[in-house]
């Protein structure tokens, strides 16, 4: 597993599982890519790691069932953070190049 996929697993299950929730119909591992900006690699680490796709004749197959999609995003695993953040206390400069910085110096 890649480094950068660690730290935003859970967060790729969750975008993953509410996407397969809300399409019934069959999809893609590429359509799945296009449609979350997920790379196609980490989709595929991320439905093995929830059992929802499988191996099969030299492809990967997303292996899902409504009710498993149910299960899955019903668990306290996969509930999105209750974070309570106040906008008007977000503070936030662009940051400055460094050849800009040592100009003004």
């Amino acid at each position: 597993m890649r480094p950068a996929l660690i730290p935003s697993l859970s967060h790729c299950h969750r975008v993953l599982l509410n996407v397969l929730h809300e399409h019934k119909q069959s999809l893609s591992i590429p359509v799945l890519s296009e449609a979350t900006s997920i790379t196609q690699e980490d989709i595929v680490s991320t439905l093995q790691a929830l059992n929802l796709c499988k191996y099969w004749r030299g492809q990967h197959v997303v292996c899902v069932t409504p009710k498993l999609i149910e299960e899955h995003l019903n668990t306290k695993r996969y509930k999105p953070p209750t974070i309570a953040i106040d906008p008007k206390a977000l503070r936030w400069t662009p940051p400055v190049p460094a050849a800009a910085s040592s100009k003004r110096h």
